[in-house]
């Protein structure tokens, strides 16, 4: 930041700050192993992301890979995104950060103990170490309008129309990937209701994608 920068009266010094032309994994990766190789960090956090990581779509986001990465590194690791509608309330999203990084790393419930996960969080990334990590969706609110925390398990959108084609002014096809929600998984417990109903969305994941009840099934077709 240039010198005589005007930061706000309740804005915290600078810090150093880095850039990566590479992916947020390539990032985390960069950080951890070289930039603080001599002071390695208490958490890794990926975001804030302008956009919702619900449900499937965990699998297809760069955010809530920067977090696994940390994982898969050895330290306790957070994805946070807002599930931005326009309003672009990131202040809300930091706060219910530093709120969960308070509560789960530090221990503190002084601020509203009702708002809290009702789990042990750091136990569980602590006995789990490498594998798990949180992901964090914040609904588009004001600080005052969101519910609180909540502990979820990813939901499940279905899509129609995803690959789109379309030709550019000069005449030359691409192709763009959206499509239209057609479904959404609004059963209780799910990090897509919880979102929509205001709370902050808190998963804990793991990289290990394997399946277990497949090997009873497969295992005499395949041996």
């Amino acid at each position: 930041m240039a010198p005589g920068f005007p930061w706000p009266s309740d804005a915290r010094e600078p810090h150093v700050a880095y850039t990566c032309s590479g992916s947020p994994t390539d990032c985390v990766m960069l950080g951890v192993l070289e930039v603080l190789k001599e002071s390695p960090p208490h958490v890794v956090v990926s975001g804030i992301n302008e956009g919702q990581n619900l449900a499937e779509d965990v699998t297809y986001s760069g955010t809530v890979a920067a977090a696994m990465e940390g994982a898969i590194l050895g330290f306790p690791s957070i994805a946070v995104s807002l599930d931005y509608r326009g309003a672009g309330n990131y202040p809300t999203a930091s706060h219910f950060l530093v709120n969960l990084i308070s509560r789960v790393f530090f221990g503190d419930t002084s601020e509203n103990p009702a708002a809290w996960l009702p789990v042990d969080t750091s136990e569980l990334l602590a006995r789990h170490g490498g594998k798990v990590f949180l992901n964090v969706n914040v609904p588009d609110r004001a600080i005052d309008e969101v519910k609180g925390l909540r502990l979820c398990r990813t939901g499940f959108r279905g899509y129609r129309d995803v690959v789109q084609k379309m030709v550019d002014p000069r005449g030359r096809p691409f192709f763009w990937i959206a499509g239209e929600r057609v479904a959404e998984d609004l059963r209780e417990g799910t990090d897509v209701r919880a979102v929509e109903n205001g709370w902050v969305a808190v998963t804990p994941l793991t990289w290990e994608l394997t399946f277990e009840p497949g090997f009873a099934t497969l295992a005499p077709v395949l041996e």
